[in-house]
């Protein structure tokens, strides 16, 4: 593979107030756009992480045990790459501060602007 192909996809550099301003139908538009880019972005980086692991997976869990340690953050080198290898430690106690309530927002088309 000699070449990475990544969507392109013809936006404006639009500040707050223009998207906000946006006719019914170019806010739908875009919010549609946005939603399939983060699909893809998701994916694109479920698979990126299932190859690391598969190309670096055992390098990095024999460096742990090297270290005597089932869980923590091992850095090795792979020719001219080097590379970081986390293994979190498991949280059992969950003492996160309640975060607040985020709003979201959902846009479709009734019709009248389409």
């Amino acid at each position: 593979m000699d070449k990475i192909v990544i969507p392109h996809l013809e936006m404006q550099d639009l500040s707050l107030e223009q998207i906000a301003n946006l006719s019914h139908h170019h806010l739908q538009e875009l919010h549609v756009s946005l939603a399939e880019l983060t699909t893809w972005v998701d994916r694109a980086c479920e698979t990126f992480e299932a190859a690391m692991e598969q190309r670096f997976g055992e390098k990095g869990r024999e460096a742990l045990k090297k270290s005597n340690r089932d869980f923590g953050v091992v850095h090795f080198s792979d020719g001219p790459l080097r590379v970081t290898y986390e293994v979190p430690e498991e949280q059992f106690a969950q003492t996160r501060p309640i975060t607040p309530i985020k709003a979201s927002f959902r846009l479709a088309l009734t019709g009248e602007d389409a």
